[in-house]
C-alpha cells in the first residue's frame, strides 16, 4: 500500500542520559519501551503518525562523577566534600529508576519513494522528525539494598528528535520494521531527579514495529483495446 490508514505496535530497548546515565560507570543498564501508533500514508513518500508509549530504564553514576566522588546530601544538594555530621549518600551508591510516558506526532519520509526504481518496492526506509510530550517519574534508590531514598519525582517535558526505520511488506497488509531514534528533552527539568549537573537530557530507543495497513492501492489504468475500422470501397 502506498496510501491510506494504518495502525500498529512497537517495542524494544531504551536508554536514558542525564546527570545519571544508562551507560554508567559500572555497567550498561538496558531499559524497555512499548507503544501503539496510528498513521495515514499520503503517497509513496510521506505519512503522518500519532503515537502513545510507555517505558522504563535505570540510570546510575557516570565515569566523571565517579572520579570526583560526589555526595548527595540530605538537603538534596551535591557536595564534593562531605560536611561534618551531614547525612546522605555517595553518587556511586545510588541509581535512578525512571518511568516514562510519551505522546507524539512524527512525519515519515520514505527515501526509497523518491526514486522511480524503488518507489513500488516492498522495502521502505523512513526518516522521521518528531515532537513529543514526555512525562517522567523518577525513584532514587540505593544499589546495595534497593532502599528508596526519594520517590515520585515527576516532571513534564517537551521532547524533539527523530528516528530512522527500515521496514518490509511481508504481505499486502502487514509490515515489519526495525527502528532506532533519539528524543531530546527541552527545558531545565531533569528526568532522573538528581541535582542538575550535566546538560544531557535525552532518551535513546531501538526495537521492532509491526503495522497493519488499511489503505487502497493506486488505481491501475485500464487500457482499452483499440478497434481499427477499415472501409472497403468497391471499384
Amino acid at each position: 500500500y502506498d496510501r491510506g490508514w494504518y495502525v500498529g505496535a512497537q517495542g524494544g530497548v531504551s536508554f536514558g542520559v542525564n546527570t545519571f546515565s544508562s551507560f554508567a560507570n559500572d555497567k550498561t543498564r538496558y531499559g524497555w519501551n512499548g507503544g501503539i501508533f496510528v498513521g495515514y500514508m499520503f503517497n509513496d513518500i510521506l505519512s503522518l503518525e500519532a503515537s502513545a508509549g510507555l517505558g522504563k530504564f535505570t540510570l546510575a553514576e557516570r565515569d566523571c562523577c565517579n572520579e570526583r566522588g560526589y555526595f548527595l546530601g540530605s538537603d538534596w544538594n551535591r557536595y564534593k566534600y562531605v560536611l561534618s555530621g551531614m547525612t546522605g549518600h555517595y553518587y556511586k551508591d545510588l541509581a535512578s529508576e525512571v518511568f516514562t510516558q510519551r505522546y507524539g506526532l512524527k512525519l515519515n519520509l520514505n527515501v526509497l519513494g523518491l526514486f522511480n526504481r524503488t518507489k513500488d518496492s516492498r522495502w521502505r526506509i523512513n526518516l522521521s522528525p518528531a515532537v513529543y510530550a514526555v512525562g517522567t517519574s523518577a525513584d532514587i534508590k540505593t544499589l546495595a539494598d534497593d532502599e528508596v531514598v526519594r520517590e515520585d519525582i515527576d516532571n513534564w517535558h517537551l521532547g524533539v528528535g527523530g528516528s530512522a526505520e527500515v521496514s518490509y511488506a511481508i504481505t499486502k497488509h502487514l509490515n515489519l520494521g526495525i527502528y532506532g531514534g533519539v528524543t531530546f528533552l527541552t527545558g531545565p527539568k531533569v528526568m532522573d531527579g538528581m541535582p542538575e549537573l550535566h546538560h544531557d537530557n535525552h532518551i535513546i530507543d531501538g526495537g521492532l514495529r509491526l503495522a497493519w495497513n488499511f489503505g487502497a492501492t493506486r488505481p491501475v489504468k485500464k487500457v482499452e483495446p483499440s478497434v481499427v475500422f477499415q472501409t472497403v470501397v468497391d471499384r
